[in-house]
C-alpha cells in the first residue's frame, strides 16, 4: 500500500484557506487548559504540529517543541513562527535522545497503521508521569456513523470507536487523566462550532483524551 502523503495538496484538500478557522483560539485555549490541568508548565512536544497555529499559543505556558512529517508543513510553521524550534519527523522518527514533560497528537493517530506502536513510541519520548494529549474522531454511535459518511480523508487509515482509543492509551501504560468528547465544524454561513466536555464523551465525532504515564 503507497503510504499517506502530506504535501501541499494533502492541506489544500483539508484546509482550504480554512486552516486559522478550523483552529480558532478559543479551541486552541480549550486544549492547553485541559493539559494545564495536569501539567501547568513544562516542556511539550507537538507531534503533527501543521502549520504551528496551536505553538503559537501554547508557548505562553510551555517551552515549546513542533515537528511534522510534512516538508510543507515544517516550511510553513517555521516561516510563521521563525524562533521555534520545529523539525521533520513522524512518530517512529522522533530524536531518541530528547524526552518532554507534555507530548501533544491532535488529529495524528487516525492517520497510523499501528497505534499502540504509535502511542508507546511516545511514552518512550515522555519523561517520568509524562503527560499525552490526543485527539481523534470516532465513529460509533449515531454522529460517528454520520461521521463515516462525510469522512472523505483517505489518509484515516484507523477509523475506530471511544473504547478502541481508551483501551489501548492504557494498553500503553497510561491512567487516563481526561475523558472529553468534542464536536468540531463548520455550520451554515462556514461558520466553525467548537465545544467539548464530559458530558459529550460518549456521544460526539471526536475524543479529547489525556493520559499520565504509569
Amino acid at each position: 500500500m503507497k503510504p499517506p502523503s502530506f504535501e501541499r495538496d494533502y492541506f489544500r484538500k483539508v484546509y482550504g484557506n480554512d486552516y486559522e478557522k478550523r483552529n480558532p483560539i478559543r479551541k486552541l485555549d480549550y486544549y492547553f487548559t485541559r493539559i494545564r490541568e495536569v501539567r501547568p508548565s513544562g516542556t511539550l512536544l507537538d507531534v503533527g504540529c501543521a502549520y504551528g497555529q496551536f505553538l503559537s499559543r501554547a508557548r505562553m505556558f510551555f517551552d515549546v517543541t513542533g515537528c511534522d512529517v510534512s516538508e510543507h508543513a515544517v516550511g510553513v510553521a517555521k516561516e510563521r513562527l521563525p524562533d521555534m524550534d520545529i523539525f521533520r519527523a513522524g512518530i517512529g522518527d522522533l530524536p531518541s535522545g530528547r524526552t518532554f514533560d507534555i507530548i501533544t497528537a491532535f488529529d495524528v493517530l487516525e492517520h497510523v497503521a499501528d497505534p499502540l506502536g504509535a502511542i508507546s513510541g511516545l511514552s518512550r519520548r515522555l519523561t517520568e508521569g509524562g503527560v499525552l494529549a490526543l485527539t481523534v474522531p470516532v465513529y460509533d454511535g449515531l454522529p460517528g456513523r454520520i461521521a463515516r459518511l462525510l469522512d472523505r480523508d483517505d489518509t484515516h487509515l484507523r477509523k475506530e470507536n471511544r473504547r478502541f482509543w481508551r483501551e489501548t492509551l492504557e494498553s500503553a501504560g497510561f491512567d487516563i487523566f481526561l475523558d472529553e468528547g468534542l464536536w468540531r465544524y463548520f455550520f451554515l454561513n462556514r461558520k466553525y462550532i467548537f465545544f467539548g466536555g464530559r458530558v459529550w464523551k460518549n456521544f460526539s465525532p471526536a475524543l479529547f483524551l489525556i493520559g499520565v504515564k504509569r
